[in-house]
């Protein structure tokens, strides 16, 4: 079984849990689902459930929401961002957001 983590600040605020925690109830059941999918099915998961965004990033597809993602280590997945999609494309801001904090956190490690 694969891991999921989520992104922390060097402050240990975690924007992502901050997020998900002012959602509605049914938007956190929608979330905690796909969540549970990647972590049962890990690399086998294929589109429409997961999306690349680059080399090491992908976002999980739950709904009307987007989850960024790397594989931060052997079985352990890092949650770096969490937006609503608004239109057919994701906004270029949620993508740099989520490219920045991956290269943060693979920077310190």
């Amino acid at each position: 079984m694969w891991k999921v983590v989520f992104y922390t600040t060097a402050r240990g605020e975690s924007p992502v849990t901050e997020y998900v925690n002012k959602l509605t109830d049914f938007e956190q059941v929608r979330i905690d689902i796909k969540i549970k999918l990647l972590k049962e099915y890990g690399t086998t998961l294929r589109p429409p459930q997961i999306g690349q965004i680059d080399a090491k990033l992908w976002e999980l597809r739950p709904y009307q929401f987007r989850i960024f993602y790397f594989l931060y280590s052997e079985m352990t997945y890092m949650i770096v961002h969490v937006c609503r999609k608004q239109s057919q494309k994701t906004k270029i801001q949620d993508k740099k957001l989520a490219i920045k904090r991956m290269k943060e956190f693979t920077a310190k490690v």
